[in-house]
């Protein structure tokens, strides 16, 4: 008799911690004129971002490590190089874009600062100037953060309480206090973890705008007894865009917290001692207790499990419990277990 066991289980996801000020305004500009992996135009932007943490159902507050940063960056067209790029700010500074070494394609300079006053004197609202320097050609492009273009306040999560004590197989819906002044032009983040869960980017269609109050996250995405560092971010943004290349600003508050769950991890499904005797089949499995395991039959190991036959199904107190399949189960043929 051919037998074939598998213990099969959901994926078990760990959570990684990150901390950044995502320039997605730029990603997206670029990804948008972009196809077959290629960009068909230059892309420039210039950015500025204030970080805040909220530890408590209160206002957030910036962190002691920097909270105010700057980036400007260049993502060349497919078709371009360039032995340098450089910005000058409105304050009359000049600097140097560095060549990512991964994506050569993409220019970047980053600055931040712990001083909100300092920051923004080095980085005031105006016109960023790009310059491209290549053998072929030379380009110079302005990227203008308007004075008119208001900082977001600090987004405040307001069923934080709530996101401390998530049932990670029920669907959650996180909430927070209104973006002030936030329109259907502006955007609006929300990654929980290292994008175990994430809203759509800024600027595609399902991306949300400066209206949104909540984003639901869908059960069984986060796992069980877990703490995910999250953020929610509210931009404001401008920008221009003709045949050879798009300019964007943006201005951006992020505010960091954590998103903790409830329960115990599951214990994935162990086949072991397996004997064939006259009474049947017969094994045991190791699992979590209260977990209901499925015996499940085939003729055909590569069908998908749902075209399986159930043969038991069994809600065990214990952390092990012993499987007989009768005889009458087939002459041949293969079996596994899930959850």
């Amino acid at each position: 008799m051919k037998l074939y066991l598998q213990a099969a289980a959901k994926p078990i996801v760990s959570a990684t911690l990150i901390l950044s000020a995502l320039l997605i305004f730029a990603s997206v500009r670029a990804c948008a004129q972009s196809g077959s992996g290629t960009n068909a135009i230059t892309t420039f932007v210039a950015g500025k971002t204030y970080l805040n943490v909220q530890n408590s159902a209160g206002p957030p507050t910036p962190p002691t490590t920097p909270a105010y940063s700057f980036i400007a960056t260049t993502v060349l067209a497919s078709n371009r190089t360039a032995n340098s790029i450089t910005v000058t700010l409105p304050s009359g500074g000049t600097s140097n874009l560095l060549q990512d070494f991964i994506l050569p394609a993409e220019y970047l300079l980053f600055a931040s600062d712990t001083n909100n006053a300092r920051f923004e004197s080095t980085f005031p609202q105006g016109n960023y100037v790009f310059k491209v320097a290549s053998s072929s050609s030379n380009q110079q492009v302005t990227a203008t953060q308007p004075a008119s273009m208001p900082q977001p306040n600090a987004p405040h999560i307001s069923n934080y309480a709530a996101a401390q004590n998530v049932n990670a197989a029920e669907t959650f819906t996180l909430t927070w206090d209104p973006f002030e002044g936030g329109t259907a032009v502006d955007y609006i983040l929300v990654t929980v973890g290292n994008k175990v869960f994430q809203t759509p980017s800024p600027g595609t269609s399902a991306g949300l705008n400066g209206t949104a109050t909540s984003a639901t996250i869908p059960a069984g995405k986060l796992v069980a007894n877990s703490n995910y560092l999250s953020q929610i971010i509210f931009y404001h943004t401008t920008g221009t865009s003709n045949a050879t290349y798009t300019t964007g600003a943006y201005r951006a508050t992020v505010t960091q917290f954590n998103v903790k769950t409830t329960g115990t991890i599951s214990t994935a499904p162990a086949v072991s001692d397996p004997v064939w005797g006259s009474a049947g089949f017969s094994f045991d499995v190791k699992s979590s207790s209260g977990r209901v395991l499925k015996v499940l039959y085939s003729l055909d190991c590569t069908s998908p499990s749902t075209t399986w036959t159930t043969l038991l199904t069994t809600n065990p107190t214990g952390t092990s419990v012993h499987f007989t399949i009768p005889p009458s189960a087939g002459a041949s043929g293969f079996f596994r277990v899930e959850d």
